[in-house]
């Protein structure tokens, strides 16, 4: 079982643009095509897949993006939460693009060969999800929209160098939900496993602000 540790990016200690280094492992990016963190509620996850965007973009000379999925609507909780993500990466360098679902249709929004955040999956999900008021999805359209979704996110990762994804832990509760948020979270279950097991990506649960490797790792050197 892997131990939680914390992915650090030290100038000093990380010369080689095509590598992110911690104290035991060196993860090359070259073989990443996106990183999925997950967490919950106040995790630092956030946080950390801004510092990871911003030292990517860094060292690739790429454009930075910020792709923000939350329809804020007149919900003042979903506006404060969107004015202080705002504030967190305010001289960052990011380039904010809002689009709330059918990502393929952003288009030259997204520069060729840019470092893309996507913040976050679950809000996409359920944007994607609730478009004409669905109650519950049967398991049939449910796997219809997970990969609806793949391929949105694979379109996105046609254009961009990297794609990092903040998404949500939905798996620390056994709380008896409503019909529509069961669908969101098999919706979320199914993403989640099946980013986890593709070979072009890392997944990580976030806790505290460290990143718990949770898939397999290619192309691994332990001697750093």
């Amino acid at each position: 079982m892997l131990k939680p540790m914390k992915i650090l990016l030290p100038k000093a200690h990380n010369k080689n643009k095509d590598f992110l280094c911690c104290e035991r492992l060196t993860i090359p990016l070259e073989s990443q095509r996106f990183l999925l963190l997950i967490g919950g509620s106040k995790s630092g996850k956030s946080a950390l897949a801004e510092d990871w965007s911003q030292e990517a973009a860094e060292r690739f000379t790429a454009p930075l993006v910020y792709l923000a999925t939350m329809e804020a609507g007149e919900d003042r909780e979903n506006l404060e939460r969107i004015a202080r993500h705002r504030r967190q990466r305010a001289g960052k360098g990011f380039r904010d693009v809002e689009k709330a679902r059918d990502l393929l249709e952003l288009g030259s929004e997204i520069p060729q060969g840019s470092v893309l955040l996507l913040e976050c999956l679950g809000n996409l999900v359920a944007n994607e999800l609730f478009r004409d008021d669905v109650k519950e999805l049967p398991e049939l359209s449910v796997e219809k929209l997970k990969f609806k979704i793949l391929r949105d996110l694979d379109g996105l990762m046609e254009k961009c160098r990297l794609l990092i994804l903040v998404s949500n832990d939905i798996s620390s509760d056994i709380l008896d939900y409503d019909a529509g948020t069961r669908s969101w979270i098999r919706l979320m279950g199914a993403l989640h496993t099946a980013l986890a097991e593709r070979r072009d990506g890392l997944c990580c649960e976030v806790t505290a602000g460290f990143p718990l490797l949770i898939s397999t790792l290619r192309g691994i050197n332990e001697e750093v």
